[in-house]
């Protein structure tokens, strides 16, 4: 099972139409959450949709641009719904949102903490909060579903093979990220369980802002 982190929410921001997701009964988002407590979900993914606001708004459900723009908050969502709002612990969390991500696609050098992997790392303040803010994304277009929202949990440093890329909220290298491809070798089970979804000490958790490996 893959989950997408937005479902993972029970509320969106009722200040834009920027998803076609409607709120999720309180019930069915615990019922999710225990999957991902139970080993059950593979990993946890980003949607990222970008638009124009326009593309977004209208009355016609079939000419509206559909998804969020959501990859530059995907940790923050789990460090506050996941690891303080639930106890789910971090190093699963981390395994959840890129070690099994690596393993499962056979992204070589990706997932893991340990020589001769890529020194890709996000050094997270557990202990922080802040509310999104427009002015805070990355993107092109600056519209997200959780402007507004308070986050327990920040990313302060991202590292890209060894070169910081971002720093307190901040972009502060050139481009470096490059593209890869995944190696003939997949994962040969479609899933995993609770013992493998985030056993392992050596994870790397995933990269603030937008992907970038």
């Amino acid at each position: 099972m893959v989950v997408v982190t937005h479902r993972l929410l029970h509320r969106l921001s009722n200040k834009h139409p920027l998803a076609t997701a409607k709120k999720r009964a309180r019930q069915d988002l615990e019922a999710l959450w225990q999957q991902v407590f139970a080993g059950n979900v593979e990993f946890v993914t980003s949607d990222h949709s970008p638009s124009p606001l326009e593309m977004k708004a209208g009355d016609d459900f079939f000419r509206v641009w559909g998804g969020i723009s959501g990859c530059q908050n995907m940790l923050n969502v789990m460090l506050d719904e996941g690891y303080h709002e639930r106890g789910f612990p971090i190093e699963r969390l981390a395994a959840l949102t890129s070690e099994t991500v690596a393993d499962r696609f056979g992204l070589p050098g990706k997932g893991h903490l340990q020589v001769g992997s890529d020194a890709d790392l996000a050094l997270v303040d557990l202990d922080s909060d802040f509310t999104l803010r427009a002015e805070d994304l990355f993107y092109r277009h600056a519209i997200s579903p959780f402007i507004g929202r308070p986050f327990r949990g920040s990313v302060v440093r991202t590292v890209v093979r060894g070169t910081t890329v971002v720093r307190d909220g901040r972009i502060v290298s050139e481009p470096v990220g490059r593209f890869i491809k995944p190696s003939r070798r997949f994962s040969a089970t479609p899933g995993v369980g609770a013992g493998q979804a985030g056993q392992s000490s050596q994870t790397s958790g995933t990269r603030g802002g937008d992907v970038m490996k």
